[in-house]
């Protein structure tokens, strides 16, 4: 039974070697940009994707603009950023002690019911030990409520110098992480062009 890479052999559509090692190159990770592309398409080369030249970008103008923000701009948007985030934070909170209390009273139900026989008392210890895991895991809101209380304690006075000092910091970390990558796969482009030209030069004409 012919591979993907040998039915052009057999329908006649690959009629040279040359054709066929250009089919197979693509099982070869220099080539791993044409991995979903039909095997009939020609070989293109490789070309940088943009994620991290955009994200570079991005990252120069938020330092740019992080530097000439005003104070007055810089504490309204951080107090719109926190008041949405006490209100999310509630939100969690409440939702939790509402889930805990189901899984309490039903808690309380497993507990009072009496299973028919001995085989059955394994069901109910399920049933608990589901009710608990699902209150260990999902039913404490303390990192909620810290989070909570950081938030009105920073709303209580924003400090706008460190918030900008915070933002040209990340900027500036995006802007190195970025360009260093940017130019990582600038040279896997390149080397992977180069291994795929150097093996379709070694081909017999």
């Amino acid at each position: 039974m012919p591979t993907g890479y040998t039915a052009g052999i057999i329908d006649g559509s690959i009629k040279t070697f040359e054709q066929y090692a250009k089919t197979c190159v693509r099982a070869f990770g220099a080539a791993i940009h044409m991995r979903d592309d039909s095997l009939s398409e020609e070989y293109v080369p490789r070309e940088p994707g943009d994620y991290h030249l955009n994200a570079l970008n991005r990252a120069k103008k938020q330092l740019n603009q992080s530097k000439k923000m005003t104070d007055t701009k810089i504490i309204k948007d951080r107090k719109k950023y926190l008041e949405d985030g006490k209100i999310h934070f509630e939100k969690k909170i409440v939702k939790i002690n509402n889930n805990c209390i189901k899984m309490n009273t039903f808690m309380k139900k497993v507990d009072t019911y009496k299973p028919p026989t001995k085989e059955h008392y394994e069901i109910k210890k399920f049933m608990k030990e589901q009710l608990e895991l699902t209150i260990t895991q999902d039913g404490d809101p303390e990192y909620y409520e810290t989070e909570l209380n950081n938030i009105k304690e920073e709303l209580k006075n924003i400090n706008p110098i460190q918030i900008r000092k915070d933002m040209i910091n990340q900027a500036n970390k995006d802007i190195k992480y970025h360009a260093k990558e940017y130019k990582n796969e600038l040279k896997r482009c390149k080397d992977s062009n180069k291994w795929v030209e150097d093996f379709l030069n070694s081909l017999p004409k």
